[in-house]
């Protein structure tokens, strides 16, 4: 298995699909609030794009080669790329369920579904919505079979493509032993020890993990002398 030296944090599988369900949130708030059309773009817009990151989170899973987050950011909001990366994932029953809901919701085959959405009047939307809420179009089926292969396949997949480092360090007290030998080789094994079965002099122990995502340094071009820079850990979510 390749193992990748880069990524980003909200990018694997499971943050992906975490990432959907509250987007799924917004829908049902959006669904409960209001029974006017004012909001019927951003009602539509939350469920889609939901949609739409169920699919990135499985196709992260089944091509890890997305994980990188230059290469997941070709899938765009294009549902015809997404639909034949998961064709080629080669598991029917998800190409059946998904293929089911596009045939079955045109507007989401357009290329760059998020911009066309706006220009589509809004006695339209409305029956999209209506249709949703009669049954017409159920996607739950899609976003319970894509749960359930992440939950299955996520650990197996962390393990072989950002495979985590951990590390284990020592609060001593007084009474720790002069003898660096004795504390390396006990720092090597603390971790399997119980806490009554430790030595009486390690008062704490810290247990670190560590994946590429949280030790690559992100860089940046400074927007006054135009330099590149390393940003500093704690701003690098959220600026791409």
């Amino acid at each position: 298995m390749e193992v990748l030296q880069s990524g980003r944090e909200d990018q694997n599988p499971r943050a992906l699909l975490r990432e959907a369900k509250n987007w799924l949130e917004v829908y049902k708030l959006l669904c409960s609030s209001t029974q006017n059309t004012d909001l019927i773009y951003q009602l539509l817009y939350s469920f889609f794009f939901a949609v739409e990151l169920y699919l990135k989170s499985y196709i992260v899973l089944q091509n890890h080669e997305y994980a990188d987050s230059q290469k997941l950011k070709k899938l765009n909001h294009n549902f015809q790329v997404m639909r034949q990366q998961v064709q080629r994932s080669n598991n029917k029953t998800t190409y059946v369920l998904l293929k089911k809901q596009l045939d079955n919701n045109q507007i989401l085959l357009h290329n760059k579904w998020n911009e066309f959405l706006r220009y589509v009047p809004a006695q339209i939307m409305v029956s999209i919505e209506r249709d949703m809420e009669k049954g017409a179009h159920d996607w739950q089926p899609l976003f319970s079979h894509i749960e359930s292969i992440v939950e299955q396949q996520y650990d197996q997949w962390e393990h072989d493509h950002y495979p985590k480092k951990e590390s284990c360090s020592l609060l001593l007290s007084i009474e720790a032993p002069k003898d660096e030998k004795i504390i390396n080789i006990t720092s090597r094994d603390i971790i399997k020890t119980c806490q009554n079965c430790r030595p009486i002099w390690v008062s704490a122990v810290f247990r670190t993990i560590t994946f590429p995502w949280s030790v690559e340094p992100k860089m940046a071009k400074c927007k006054i002398c135009g330099k590149d820079f390393v940003l500093d850990k704690s701003w690098v979510r959220g600026l791409d």
